[in-house]
């Protein structure tokens, strides 16, 4: 430093003394020139804002002088186009704008329509304007409320601090969205902790511009309506749609007009991981890349670290410890699951073979070995059945004794997979977005028995996710996909590249892409026409096609692109289809993925993905879903053991608990919360048989549903069958036959046989062994008097009033779940669509006081599938009615004799192979027009999309990274030609 001194007053005293006039003449000139260069500046702005005002002014001739301006500057700034006709103006209230903090004018809010061009469907911004004599000098904090680039918002009012619009999609009834500027309702958030409550506070100041927020609600009208006016009065928004009014209040109450609403959306918050916040938030300020960067170096840190420090004993103690409490080893060692009666003999599939791991660290106690979940104070188990989940472990990487792959399985059959949005992410091209919770019906959330994470952030690739008729992000060429289809069914496949037309079943309906972008709403419609409930997409697949990594993938998250190790050590999760037909999930704790794939290898995945990774956003959660005031279990366990009030169900308690324990999850329990971003839920589906009949004066064995003596025994059953005294006056027995029409089909009968007399499948029927299920074998048949005035094939038009009592028997024509419909005609054809009818009968609703006789009688349990149906030798219509009322029917529907005969099993084609309930002329004779029921032809799972394929990565990467609306604060690419 002395030095630089010296060097510096020498330089000083060697100058030549030039006097001061020089230098004042140099300083005049740089101020001159600067001086220039604002002017200069400030007449081109000057003149760029005169333009822009013209043009304003041209758009909307009436608008105010003080709302031209705000849309020449919102357009000089930032390059959108104004609606100046519709700018409503409120209260600064929170005045954060730091540009305007120590500035005298007059500070307001606008909240306005704008879009990126005149021809672009336009958006609703928000921004604090700074008015000299009210007149728009400055705008900061321009917010964007909607981002929905697949609508045009529009027909903004205002009173006060309360603002309204209306959402328009083509062909759709139109949204209103209302919003209170001054904050959101405090209810949100009040029984927060006070560290979410701050961090709500700063996702509202980088959404809205205010660290109090907006409230917001959504109303959904039912149908276009002839005009459309907004209005508020008292706090309150009223919706005239021509044809009546709405009346709403900003909790999303609908005081009045209910008919004209087809939905509210209220306002809802959703807490969010400590660490997720925290990179999101940071993420909107410095961009992607830093924050990648980032993570990658301290995962590297934290695996180079217990690498150094924990040794092959400790890492051991560490595993047995995390199971401790999930394992009750004297249970597990002792259970042995004993089938039901017809079953004995039968391979259930059910559970999978025990894994054999590589011992690579010695083989631990338990170690690959699949281990039933019998945790029955927090995971539900059904009577009769085997357990709903098995889990093991192993340990796959030769390098780290504690890496560890948790896994755990279950039977599709029994357990339907759900894909669901999450409630902030991923929008919708409509700016909607899913609930984010379980849904609430009894049906769902009594049975809802797990969750777990899904795939990527939106952010992270943009991959696909469709749910219920809503397309909140397209699919991605060649990106590995989960389907839920309808039935409870599932489907694994690849979506194809862009210039390949769809065919989702082979030989199915196809979908024509369009190059130049994505059509969502017609993919939509597609997608419903398939089947498809909902799905969920996440990079190119892990197992597929017969290969692993068959698109040759180096990269699966959490690191740089640019970094040469593009598979760190890190938490990772997977998800696949097995060999043996079972789904299962993985859970790598200090895994890369390479050790993920060795233990989906030793599970024979067959199709898998790989889904999020990182602590913390990744974890699996066992549930139990109880009626409330069911007490708590002693000695819970806090982290791994949860137990309380469901939300927004206030009768009903749940229990949760963690794969393992010291599984690093946010907000445990977390799925049966609002989730923020999207998940997986499975419900344990209800399959037969149902609850056993309670006949009046039944012995021990009458009432049990069966599957002995059937035509076929299978699992989960078809068909079961049982039998009783009818009671009465009755002598006869009442026999009853259930079905599954998720397992069971129904076509029209050609079949010719004959044999002997009636026999009772639960004693006099042959012993038969049992059969798979196949299409190509009929198990049983209802027949119909030919030509009778109460029968319809479904050809010509029904011969059915509306309030008639129907059975109806009816085909999916995809073959994933029929309709067998026990109705009011006018309900029955709602439901029916254009479904094919094999086989529709007018009936009688049956009552202890029917008289006459009946060749049988129909019944339907209220919220469940299953078809009952039941037949007495004598047709007594009281006996028919209370046997099906026993059985849980909630409708019982008699057919008169006139119209029917009954009921026989179909043993084979051959002689002797029929065995009617009670009508002997049923064993012989043709059976043309008769409704013949046979195994449905569909497994539980499918592999759909199979046309997709296998592309190297120069063909697949391009169209694969191509994003359309969640863009990188660093990416540059260009934005495609369209998204909708």
């Amino acid at each position: 430093m002395a030095s630089l001194i010296s060097w510096v007053r020498g330089r000083l005293a060697r100058r030549e003394h030039r006097g001061h006039g020089v230098y004042l003449v140099r300083l005049g000139g740089i101020l001159v020139g600067l001086a220039l260069a604002v002017a200069f500046y400030a007449a081109g702005l000057g003149g760029r804002l005169a333009d822009a005002e013209a043009e304003a002014r041209r758009r909307a001739p009436g608008a105010a002088a003080r709302d031209i301006g705000l849309a020449a500057l919102v357009q000089v700034r930032y390059g959108l186009d104004v609606d100046a006709a519709g700018v409503a103006w409120v209260a600064a209230n929170e005045d954060l704008g730091l540009a305007t903090l120590f500035d005298p004018s007059e500070q307001r809010r606008a909240v306005f329509a704008a879009s990126a061009g005149p021809e672009a469907a336009r958006d609703v911004f928000v921004a604090d304007v700074a008015l000299a004599d009210d007149t728009p000098v400055r705008i900061s904090l321009l917010r964007n409320l909607t981002e929905s680039p697949a609508a045009d918002e529009a027909d903004v009012v205002a009173a006060g601090d309360l603002v309204a619009f209306v959402r328009w999609v083509a062909g759709e009834p139109p949204t209103v969205i209302a919003l209170d500027t001054a904050g959101q309702d405090a209810s949100l958030t009040e029984t927060w902790p006070a560290i979410e409550r701050w961090k709500d506070a700063v996702t509202n100041f980088q959404e809205s511009g205010r660290f109090s927020g907006m409230q917001r609600i959504e109303v959904r009208l039912a149908a276009v309506p002839r005009e459309l006016g907004l209005s508020w009065a008292r706090g309150v928004l009223t919706i005239d749609t021509g044809d009546g009014r709405v009346v709403v209040d900003l909790l999303g109450r609908v005081r009045e007009g209910a008919a004209l609403v087809a939905g509210v959306t209220p306002a809802t918050k959703a807490i969010r991981g400590h660490v997720a916040w925290a990179v999101d938030t940071a993420r909107e300020w410095v961009g992607a890349g830093p924050i990648e960067t980032l993570e990658y170096f301290a995962f590297k840190f934290a695996d180079e670290l217990k690498q150094a420090t924990v040794s092959t004993d400790e890492a051991t103690a560490e595993i047995e410890r995390s199971l401790a409490h999930t394992r009750p080893a004297e249970l597990a060692a002792s259970y042995r699951f004993e089938a039901p009666e017809g079953l004995e003999d039968v391979d259930l599939g059910w559970p999978p073979p025990d894994l054999t791991p590589p011992g690579l660290h010695g083989r631990m106690a338990g170690e690959g070995e699949w281990t039933p979940v019998l945790d029955e104070d927090y995971v539900l188990n059904e009577p009769g059945a085997p357990p709903t989940f098995y889990t093991t472990f192993v340990r796959t990487d030769p390098e780290r004794a504690f890496s560890v792959v948790y896994a755990v399985v279950w039977d599709p059959r029994r357990v339907s997979l759900h894909p669901s949005g999450g409630s902030i992410e991923p929008k919708a091209a409509t700016g909607e977005t899913s609930t984010g919770m379980v849904p609430r019906d009894d049906p769902t959330i009594r049975r809802f028995v797990a969750g777990f994470n899904g795939g990527f952030q939106a952010l992270h690739g943009e991959f696909g996710l469709y749910q219920e008729g809503t397309m909140y992000l397209p699919p991605k060429a060649w990106g590995g996909m989960m389907f839920l289809l309808r039935g409870g069914r599932a489907a694994v496949g690849t979506w194809p590249g862009p210039d390949e037309t769809v065919a989702f079943y082979e030989d199915g309906a196809t979908y024509d892409q369009d190059p130049d972008g994505v059509n969502e709403k017609a993919l939509e419609e597609w997608f419903g026409e398939q089947g498809v409930i909902s799905f969920r997409q996440n990079l190119t697949p892990l197992f597929g096609h017969g290969q692993i990594n068959p698109y040759g993938r180096k990269w699966w998250g959490s690191s740089p692109k640019d970094l040469d190790d593009p598979n760190p050590v890190t938490v990772r999760s997977a998800i696949c289809w097995t060999q043996r037909g079972h789904m299962g999930y993985f859970y790598g704790l200090s895994t890369n993925l390479d050790a993920l794939v060795s233990a989906m290898e030793l599970a024979e995945c067959r199709y898998g993905l790989h889904l999020d990774m990182n602590g913390g956003n990744v974890g699996w959660e066992f549930y139990r879903v109880l009626d409330a005031g069911s007490a708590a279990p002693s000695g819970m366990r806090a982290g791994f053991q949860a137990e309380g009030e469901v939300p927004g169900r206030t009768d009903l308690h749940f229990r949760a608990r963690g794969l393992f324990e010291g599984m690093d999850i946010f907000r445990f329990p977390r799925y049966v919360q609002r989730e923020p971003r999207d998940y997986f839920y499975l419900v344990l589906e209800e399959n037969l048989p149902t609850a056993n009949v309670p006949f009046e004066g039944g012995g021990a064995e009458d009432g049990t549903w069966s599957q002995r003596g059937l035509p076929v025994r299978s699992f989960p059953p078809a068909m079961v069958f049982t039998s009783g005294p009818a009671g009465g006056s009755d002598a006869s027995r009442a026999y009853l036959v259930a079905l599954d029409p998720r397992w069971m089909s129904v076509s029209a009968g050609n079949v010719s046989a004959a044999g002997p007399g009636p026999a009772d499948p639960s004693g006099d029927a042959p012993t038969v062994p049992p059969s798979p299920l196949s299409p190509q074998s009929p198990l049983a048949a209802f027949a119909p008097v030919a030509g009778a005035a109460g029968v319809w094939r479904g050809d010509g038009e029904a011969p059915f009033a509306a309030d008639d009592a129907v059975v109806v028997l009816a085909r999916d024509p995809l073959g994933l779940e029929n309709l067998f419909l026990v109705e009011r005609w006018a309900d029955a054809q709602a439901r029916l669509g254009g479904w094919p009818v094999v086989l529709a009968l007018r009936g009688e609703p049956l009552s202890e006081a029917s008289a006459g006789a009946y060749a049988g009688a129909f019944g339907s349990i209220a919220g469940k599938r299953f078809l009952l149906y039941a037949e007495t030798g004598s047709g007594d219509g009281p006996a028919l009615y209370r046997a099906l009322r026993a059985a849980g029917a909630e409708r019982v529907v008699g057919v008169s004799r006139a119209d029917a005969l009954g009921w026989v099993f179909l043993y084979g084609s051959g002689e002797g192979d029929r065995r009617p309930l009670t009508r002997p002329e049923l064993a012989s004779g043709s059976v043309d027009g008769w409704a013949v029921f046979s195994p449905a032809g569909l497994p539980a799972v499918l592999e759909v999309l199979q046309q997709t394929q296998v592309v190297a990565p120069g063909v697949w990467n391009p169209p694969h990274t191509r994003r359309i609306r969640y863009f990188r604060t660093d990416d540059q690419r260009a934005r495609p030609l369209r998204s909708y």
